[in-house]
């Protein structure tokens, strides 16, 4: 990279050659970047992990998986051993009442086995997991217990907590429950109170992409 600078500076006067040389070097500029990012991310993924194990972690996001299966987004979790980097998908074979985005859980959850590629022209998940910062995907294999948070989210993000709470709150008790339940997706990302039911007509329709909050349908 250094060499392309040295080399812009001496063909500064040679028009075609600099602009050839500018492409050059924000394109190597770009894949330094690329690189440094995906070693940070690396640096925050949790690698070697048991098969099987128990753990403990925040309810981040409760959704549904492509065959309707309900899954958990877990963050700050451990394994009673340490804290692991990263977070953890892991779909799970029923849902209990009092199971919500914001609360902590523990479970024995079976992790896949050593990463194994797609064949080429496949969706690539291992990848799109990565730069989601999950460090594994897996499913439970016993039941989920509610347990006190062992950590405490930081100010900022109780803050925004708390304003969640409070919009969820207002929601839930001026809307009927159905209602509620998609004014709650689309206000604040908590798809955690959509019923099945609902859930699967919003597939069936092709509109399930509707209830997630993205930058498009926020500028809509």
């Amino acid at each position: 990279f250094e060499a392309v600078l040295l080399l812009l500076y001496l063909t500064r006067q040679n028009e075609v050659q600099f602009k050839i040389l500018t492409y050059i070097a924000v394109f190597m500029l770009g894949l330094s970047i690329a690189k440094a990012d995906a070693m940070h991310r690396l640096n925050n993924i949790e690698k070697d992990l048991p098969e099987i194990t128990y753990i403990h972690g925040y309810v981040k996001n409760l959704d549904y998986n492509s065959s309707q299966r309900p899954r958990l987004l877990l963050s700050n979790v451990n394994n009673f051993e340490k804290d692991l980097k990263g977070d953890f998908r892991i779909s799970i074979t029923e849902t209990p009442e009092w199971l919500k985005a914001g609360k902590c859980v523990e479970l024995v959850a079976k992790l896949p086995a050593k990463y194994t590629p797609n064949p080429i022209g496949n969706y690539n998940f291992e990848r799109s997991n990565f730069y989601k910062g999950i460090s594994a995907t897996g499913y439970s294999i016993g039941p989920i217990f509610e347990k006190d948070c062992i950590k405490t989210p930081s100010k900022p993000a109780s803050i925004i907590i708390k304003l969640r709470d409070y919009i969820k709150n207002i929601i839930q008790t001026n809307s009927h429950k159905d209602t509620a339940s998609i004014i709650t997706a689309l206000t604040i990302g908590d798809k955690s109170y959509i019923s099945k039911k609902i859930s699967d007509n919003y597939r069936t329709s092709g509109l399930a992409h509707f209830l997630s909050i993205s930058g498009m349908h926020m500028g809509m």
